[in-house]
């Protein structure tokens, strides 16, 4: 047996009588962790867990990462690894010299050169490592928009095939601005793409093919952007009146059809709820004037050769973000149209349990476009002669907006509408007064 100190010897013993095992079997279990030890400790490679997945990942001889949720089943791959090609190597000892010392080193735990990551590591070859945990960082939403950005905008680009240590800011900047003209892009559909180009360069860094992501700071002139489409205040928000009569109209909707799904849009503007919210609500959601959010209907995806495709709808058990999990005070009015959608579910056959979703239909889960195909047959001219074409979205900035006239103040605001920084919901304000109502408060204000 090797040389042991005599409490670590006498440890061994008692491990080895209660797991009978004979003096050879125990020297031959301690020949085989020291050696385990001696191949891991000459890994050149780091082994290390990442902060955000949690996952243990190092990198082999040949290029490829290993990432499992346990260090020791990382190690185990590791020792799999050298040993396999120990017992390639005596296959091998025909060929000529130079491979032969090349795989021997494996055989006497010796670890093999360190090859250098940045030489020949690109944006294209980098994907697949990237894909795996950007899967687990974003919703599957997000991860589609990322799939079809890369694909239609990166991977046939001058920088998809750069190696990752060439990739300065001076071309960085190039790409980005010929992308931006080339495209005609607006700023924020630009910021999209940068996004998985960020995203990738800080996977970069953190596998440490590259000491630092240098796009990040790059800075291009506005005027390579597409103008922003300037839209008066009126065009995202309804006003008083403009709400009025889409909720009158929601109502003879209701009434003529029979129907719960049309006072879906009526909940939307009293409780600032988004759509997948309103879609994923359940009766036991309520209590009392509390209507608690903790869930959303999302689109399902499914992997296809070309990334996601959509695949129906789900709900989840979260919300969008880590504020979206909230409770809306709900008014006496917001009761009222509750209670009259239950009665009318009650009515056509669905179930009214705490369990139940309150807004069906017989064809699957309700979604986005099921209210905003309504809003917009309600906004359209034969029905209500509004001047724009408006969205459930704008309905949301309406019940944010309406919340600002009402002085509340601007954090409650910003927990009532799930967001997580007061910056986002300063965002969502907007004026609802008409510009005619607008000069008559002037002309008061400034007369003397």
């Amino acid at each position: 047996m090797p040389n042991l100190t005599p409490s670590l010897q006498k440890d061994l013993t008692s491990f080895a009588a209660s797991h009978n095992m004979s003096l050879r079997e125990m020297a031959q279990l301690i020949d085989m962790i020291i050696n385990r030890e001696s191949i891991l400790s000459q890994h050149q490679s780091p082994i290390s867990q990442n902060d955000r997945d949690k996952r243990w990942r190092t990198r082999l001889p040949n290029g490829k990462q290993v990432v499992k949720t346990h260090r020791e089943d990382l190690e185990n791959a590791v020792i799999a690894y050298y040993s396999d090609l120990a017992d390639q190597s005596e296959t091998l000892e025909l060929q000529d010299n130079a491979t032969a010392r090349s795989t021997a080193y494996c055989r006497k735990a010796i670890s093999p050169t360190k090859l250098s990551k940045t030489d020949d590591c690109t944006l294209k070859t980098l994907y697949p490592q990237w894909l795996e945990l950007r899967k687990y960082e974003v919703c599957k939403n997000t991860l589609a928009d990322d799939l079809r950005n890369w694909k239609t905008y990166i991977a046939s680009s001058e920088i998809a095939n750069i190696p990752l240590n060439q990739l300065g800011r001076s071309r960085l900047k190039a790409w980005a601005s010929r992308l931006v003209t080339e495209y005609s892009m607006k700023k924020k559909y630009f910021d999209n793409i940068r996004t998985v180009v960020n995203s990738m360069l800080d996977f970069a860094v953190d596998e440490e093919y590259i000491e630092v992501n240098k796009l990040k700071g790059i800075k291009l002139n506005n005027h390579l952007f597409k103008p922003t489409t300037f839209k008066e205040e009126q065009e995202e928000v309804f006003t008083e009146q403009e709400q009025q009569l889409v909720m009158q109209e929601a109502e003879k909707d209701s009434q003529d059809n029979d129907s719960a799904l049309p006072l879906g849009i009526c909940i939307l503007f009293l409780t600032g709820l988004r759509v997948g919210e309103l879609c994923a609500l359940r009766y036991g959601d309520i209590k009392e004037n509390k209507l608690y959010v903790q869930s959303m209907v999302v689109e399902k995806q499914i992997e296809t050769a070309d990334g996601l495709k959509g695949n129906g709808y789900e709900v989840v058990e979260h919300a969008k973000s880590s504020a979206g999990r909230r409770t809306v005070i709900l008014t006496k009015q917001a009761q009222g149209y509750l209670e009259k959608i239950k009665e009318i579910n009650q009515r056509n056959g669905y179930p009214i349990s705490p369990d139940a979703l309150i807004f069906q239909r017989k064809s699957g889960l309700c979604n986005q476009r099921v209210f905003d195909s309504r809003l917009k047959k309600y906004c359209n001219p034969h029905h209500l002669n509004l001047p724009f074409a408006k969205s459930c979205h704008d309905v949301r900035r309406t019940y944010i907006s309406n919340l600002f006239d009402l002085g509340i103040n601007p954090d409650t605001i910003r927990r009532m509408a799930g967001h997580e920084n007061i910056e986002m919901t300063m965002k969502y304000c907007r004026g609802r007064i008409s510009h005619a109502e607008l000069a008559n408060i002037l002309e008061k204000g400034f007369t003397a």
